[in-house]
C-alpha cells in the first residue's frame, strides 16, 4: 500500500530559493486518529471514487477537466464534454480516472524567489494591501513550479461526472437511477462534490442538493461544495460584501445539510479561458484542486452495497396519491356492498376489519425493524465536522473549537480524524498519551500561514447516538410482534369458518387484501433496496403523474 509522508517542519511563507525551491516549500502535516476497521494511519487506498453533482452548467464538467490538467501537465481540456453556457453536454454516466500523488503549487519571481499573497507582519501574517494582491493576481511575468507532493506515491482518483438536475431534459428520478447503479458499481464512495455556480441559492438547487441528502442520508459526512466562477480577488478580507454574500449562501446550505459546518472549497472555472494566463491564479486553482482531492484520502469511505434509501419528494408525492386513491376504494368496497348485501357486506366488513389488523401492525413491526437495523449497530458515523481554510475566511491568528458550544454530550466521542496544514493544535482533548473517551472536544489552532487548512471529523457510535430512540422501538417491538401474531391468528380462524362464505366475495376479498397491501407500502418513508430496484427497474418513476401511480401500484402489489 502506498504510504503517506511524514509531516515536516513548516519553512514560512516567503522562502529565498536555494539548491531546490521545492525543498523550501511547506510540507503537508497530516494525522490520522483512530482510523475505523484498524485502518493504519499510514495506509492509503489504491483508488479513491469521486462523485460529482450539480445543475446544469454549475460546472461539474469544466471542474473535472481542471482536474485532469492538475494531474497532468500536458492534457488539454476536452471541449466535447462541456455544456453550451445553457444546457448540459453530460447526458448520461462519466468516469474520469486521474493518477497523482496531490502535489502542491507554488509561484516564484525573476529572482527565483517564491511569492506568496501573504507577508509577514512581526509574529502574525496578514493579506497584501487590496492592490498589491490585486496586482499579482494580474501580474503575467511570474513563473508557476511544482512543490512537494502530499501523497508519498501516486494513487488513483476516479471522477464520475453526471448530468445536471433539472435541466438535462429528462426527469430527476431517471438520472437517480443511473447515478444509484453507478454507486452500486463502485461499492465505495470516498467523496461527493456538488458544484454551485455564482449567484443565490435558488429554489431549484435547493430542491436539487435536497434530492441527494434526502434520498442518501449515508452521504451526509462525504459531502463537499464547490463554489465554482469565484473570483480570487474576492478572497481579500476588505472586500467584506462578497463575504456577506457567501455568508448567505453557507446559511441557506445550513439548513439543507442540517448542521452548520461543513467542507466547501471555491475556484475559478474560467482561469484557462483568459490570456495570457495569469501565474497566481492557475496557482490558486490547482491548490484548491489538491485540497479537494486530499479530502477524498480523508474522508472514511461509504459502503454504497448498503445504503439506507429514503424516498425522494416525487415518490413520496406518488404514495400520496396512492394512499388517497386506495382510502376511498376501501370505503368504496365496504359501504357499496353492505347496502347492496347486508350479509356479504357484514362479512366482508369483518374480512377487512381483521385484513386492518394484521396489516397495521405488521407495518409498524416492520419500520421498528427497519430503525433497530439501521440505528441499533456499532459501526461509528458522523457527529460533526468542521474545516477551517483559513487563506478563505477566518482571519483570527488563533481559534478556538468547541463541540458541543455549551453543554457536554450524554454519550462518548468514540474517534477524531484530523488533516492540517500550517496550524499549530494545541490542547487537542482526543489526543495525546491517555486521552480517552470524552463527552467533549475542544481544541485551539494556531496557524503559521495564511494557507492554513484544519479539518476535524468527530465519531461516535451509531447506537449510543441514538440510545432512547433504540430503547423505545425495542419496547415497542414485543407488543407489536404479539399483536401482529394474534390477529394473524384471528384473521386465519375467521377464514376457516367462512370459507365457503368467502368463495362467493373472493374477487372483492382480493382486490380489498391488494388495496392494503398498497397502503402498507405507501406508508413507508424508506425503501428496501429490492424495492427500490423494482421502482427502477419497472422505469416507475418516468412520465407523468398518471402514469408513475399505475406503474408504481404495479410493483407494490
Amino acid at each position: 500500500m502506498p504510504k503517506r509522508k511524514q509531516p515536516q517542519h513548516d519553512e514560512g511563507v516567503i522562502q529565498k530559493r536555494s539548491e531546490s525551491v521545492g525543498d523550501l516549500m511547506p510540507d503537508a502535516m497530516r494525522e490520522f486518529h483512530n482510523q475505523p476497521r484498524g485502518q493504519p494511519s499510514d495506509e492509503l487506498a489504491e483508488q479513491y471514487n469521486i462523485l460529482v453533482l450539480g445543475e446544469t452548467q454549475s460546472g461539474k464538467s469544466t471542474l473535472i477537466q481542471y482536474m485532469r490538467m492538475y494531474a497532468d501537465p500536458e492534457a488539454v481540456i476536452d471541449t466535447t464534454v462541456l455544456g453550451t453556457g445553457t444546457l448540459s453536454h453530460t447526458m448520461d454516466i462519466q468516469p474520469t480516472s486521474i493518477t497523482t500523488s496531490l502535489p502542491e503549487f507554488y509561484i516564484t519571481d525573476k529572482n527565483r524567489d517564491i511569492v506568496d499573497y501573504g507577508i509577514a507582519d512581526g509574529d502574525n501574517m496578514r493579506f497584501r494591501d487590496k492592490s498589491d494582491y490585486d496586482g499579482l493576481l494580474k501580474r503575467d511575468d511570474l513563473m508557476l513550479e511544482k512543490g512537494s507532493s502530499r501523497l508519498a506515491h501516486p494513487v488513483i482518483f476516479n471522477l464520475i461526472d453526471t448530468p445536471g438536475l433539472h435541466a438535462t431534459e429528462s426527469d430527476d428520478e431517471i438520472l437517480l437511477q443511473k447515478i444509484y447503479n453507478t454507486l452500486i458499481g463502485t461499492e465505495k464512495i470516498h467523496l461527493i462534490l456538488i458544484t454551485i455556480s455564482s449567484g443565490p441559492i435558488t429554489q431549484a438547487l435547493k430542491e436539487a442538493i435536497e434530492v441527494y441528502v434526502d434520498m442518501f442520508p449515508d452521504f451526509n459526512g462525504v459531502i463537499a461544495f464547490v463554489h465554482t466562477h469565484f473570483d480570487y480577488k474576492n478572497f481579500h478580507p476588505e472586500r467584506f460584501q462578497v463575504a456577506e454574500a457567501m455568508t448567505r449562501k453557507l446559511e441557506k446550505l445550513s439548513d439543507i445539510m442540517g448542521r452548520s459546518t461543513f467542507p466547501q472549497f471555491k475556484i475559478d472555472c474560467d482561469v484557462y479561458n483568459k490570456k495570457p494566463k495569469k501565474p497566481l491564479r492557475e496557482c490558486i486553482t490547482l491548490n484548491t484542486i489538491q485540497k479537494i482531492l486530499e479530502l477524498a484520502t480523508f474522508n472514511r469511505s461509504v459502503n454504497t452495497l448498503d445504503l439506507t434509501i429514503n424516498k425522494t419528494r416525487k415518490m413520496r408525492t406518488i404514495d400520496s396519491l396512492l394512499k388517497d386513491k386506495f382510502d376511498a376504494i376501501c370505503f368504496f368496497i365496504h359501504n357499496t356492498l353492505q347496502f347492496k348485501n347486508q350479509e356479504e357486506g357484514d362479512l366482508l366488513s369483518e374480512i377487512f376489519r381483521l385484513e386492518t389488523g394484521v396489516h397495521t401492525p405488521e407495518a409498524k413491526v416492520q419500520e421498528a425493524e427497519e430503525f433497530l437495523r439501521r440505528h441499533d449497530v456499532d459501526c461509528q458515523v458522523l457527529l460533526h465536522e468542521e474545516r477551517r481554510d483559513m487563506d478563505c475566511h477566518g482571519r483570527e491568528e488563533t481559534v478556538s473549537i468547541r463541540y458541543p458550544q455549551t453543554e457536554d454530550l450524554d454519550f462518548a466521542i468514540a474517534s477524531r480524524d484530523l488533516l492540517c496544514h500550517n496550524v499549530n493544535v494545541i490542547n487537542d482533548t482526543q489526543s495525546g498519551e491517555g486521552a480517552g473517551p470524552s463527552t467533549c472536544w475542544e481544541a485551539q489552532l494556531q496557524r503559521v500561514s495564511l494557507q492554513s487548512v484544519f479539518h476535524v471529523k468527530l465519531y461516535a457510535v451509531k447506537s449510543n447516538i441514538h440510545r432512547a430512540e433504540i430503547q423505545k422501538k425495542r419496547d415497542e417491538l414485543p407488543r407489536l410482534l404479539w399483536q401482529l401474531q394474534e390477529a394473524i391468528r384471528c384473521r386465519d380462524d375467521h377464514a376457516k369458518q367462512n370459507i365457503s362464505r368467502m368463495q362467493a366475495i373472493q374477487e372483492i376479498v382480493d382486490n380489498q387484501n391488494e388495496c392494503i397491501q398498497i397502503l402498507g407500502q405507501v406508508s413507508h418513508t424508506f425503501l428496501k433496496r429490492e424495492s427500490f430496484m423494482a421502482l427502477l427497474d419497472a422505469q416507475a418513476y418516468h412520465g407523468e403523474i398518471d402514469e408513475c401511480l399505475s406503474k408504481v401500484q404495479e410493483v407494490y402489489r
